[in-house]
């Protein structure tokens, strides 16, 4: 573009100064109309908005956002929980109707950001493409969280990896705005910076505004039209031309008297099309040199080799001398051996077992189906409505105690909200939300009872 405006504007002075001045009032024109940008806002829709966002603050500084552009620019809008929803296709800024966001009632019950981005790369390359940026702003409040760990790593990957690389390919810069400190640092900062974003971290929703208005700053010093690089010209290749035969090397003259005689009346003759055909002596004594060399360097690698792998092999007999010669390890004598067996008994029948022992020190109530292997107990409960670390039962000082692990819908004990640790005793009325289980102790569950004897009279 910028090639053609010089090449039009040096023709200009050929022409009289009123058809100078319209023509370059077009051009200018032309060229600042000619630039678009196109922004896909992808905004966080899971439950944990509803706490942080109370005042639903963050509608209204992405209507903001989006009345501060410029009018040739294009949103989109995109809400994401478990997965990623379209609620707003690209359009001009000025044709944005703010009831839209409406839409978002923040009851998700996942977090799932790859699908996010893959969504707003989706409607990128979906429409056909204009002059100018593309850029994807993310606003929320959460980590990846897809319900299970197994899920969680591979959508990592998948972002981190191939998502990344589309954002690169593709020239779409990315932008976050965090809106508490648990917002995944570690897997969107490293994003935004190969992609020439940044991340912003709000601690309030009334923070998410300013934050906006930075970012928008900042997409619009970007350069819409870097500069292409010339083609190179390609040179044509110079003929080889051959040497005549008076400069030929002394070495090559004896060779070929050897080979052929040549009558002294009759010298032989090397036309421009012809080439020597004796390899010069230095050529092939620089190839046996760095054939020398090759082999010297591989009998090096094979000697160090050879040396590590001795160590290696010393190092690992020692090893296991040691290890043999080491005494057996002391029993260790749990204090749960000594304390009487405690359980809890399902009420509600929403687990897979009427009753649910506290096996080990920490029990912990969870949803997930496939627990972590880190010592803990988990017991499980199916229900969305239970926390990943929902409570702890830990035991000490020859009592349970239980402990709320700071959980959405809450824990609760004899109808009471547990907002300290808590000592558990016999008939205790656990509840999780409104799932209720009843605390037991082995040694006690038969003894609540007086029972009454028959009409008899011990004798005495």
């Amino acid at each position: 573009m910028q090639q053609l405006v010089s090449a039009t504007v040096a023709r200009l002075f050929d022409v009289p100064r009123t058809a100078r001045l319209l023509a370059t009032s077009l051009l200018i024109l032309l060229c600042t109309g000619a630039h678009a940008d196109r922004i896909v806002l992808l905004v966080d829709n899971s439950g944990s908005m509803r706490l942080n966002d109370v005042e639903r603050l963050v509608p209204t500084g992405v209507t903001r956002f989006i009345e501060s552009l410029p009018e040739g620019t294009e949103v989109a809008v995109v809400s994401f929980d478990a997965r990623g929803r379209l609620i707003q296709p690209l359009i001009p800024a000025g044709e944005f109707n703010p009831r839209v966001l409406d839409r978002l009632d923040y009851r998700g019950p996942w977090t799932d950001l790859s699908l996010a981005v893959e969504r707003g790369i989706y409607e990128l390359r979906q429409t056909p493409a204009v002059p100018g940026r593309d850029a994807i702003l993310m606003i929320t409040d959460g980590v990846m969280d897809t319900g299970s760990p197994e899920g969680d790593l591979r959508a990592e990957a998948w972002l981190a990896g191939d998502l990344t690389q589309q954002l690169t390919q593709r020239g779409i810069s990315m932008w976050v705005v965090a809106l508490s400190e648990e917002a995944d640092f570690r897997v969107l900062n490293p994003i935004t910076r190969a992609t020439g974003g940044t991340y912003h971290r709000a601690m309030t929703a009334n923070d998410v505004g300013s934050a906006m208005s930075r970012i928008r700053e900042s997409i619009l010093r970007l350069d819409p039209t870097p500069e292409t690089a010339p083609e190179p010209r390609s040179v044509p290749a110079a003929a080889p031309t051959a040497r005549p035969a008076a400069t030929a090397t002394p070495a090559a003259a004896p060779a070929q008297t050897a080979a052929q005689p040549v009558p002294q009346a009759e010298p032989e003759i090397v036309t421009p099309t012809e080439a020597p055909a004796i390899a010069p002596v230095a050529t092939i004594a620089t190839v046996e040199r760095a054939s020398e060399s090759t082999e010297s360097a591989a009998r090096w690698w094979l000697a160090a080799s050879l040396l590590l792998l001795g160590a290696g092999l010393l190092g690992w007999a020692l090893w296991r001398t040691w290890l043999v010669r080491q005494p057996p390890p002391k029993p260790v004598i749990s204090a749960l051996e000594y304390f009487p067996d405690c359980y809890l008994v399902d009420l509600h029948g929403v687990t897979h077992a009427s009753t649910h022992p506290l096996k080990g020190k920490y029990n912990m109530i969870t949803r997930l189906q496939q627990p972590p292997d880190d010592g803990i107990f988990y017991i499980q409960i199916f229900r969305r409505q239970i926390g990943r670390r929902h409570a702890l039962i830990e035991y000490r000082d020859f009592s349970f105690w239980i402990i709320d692990q700071q959980s959405v819908n809450g824990t609760f004990l004899n109808g009471k909200r547990v907002t300290t640790e808590t000592r558990l005793k016999h008939g205790d009325r656990l509840r999780f939300y409104k799932y209720e289980f009843e605390y037991c102790v082995s040694d006690l569950a038969l003894s609540n009872e007086t029972l009454i004897a028959d009409d008899t009279r011990a004798s005495f």
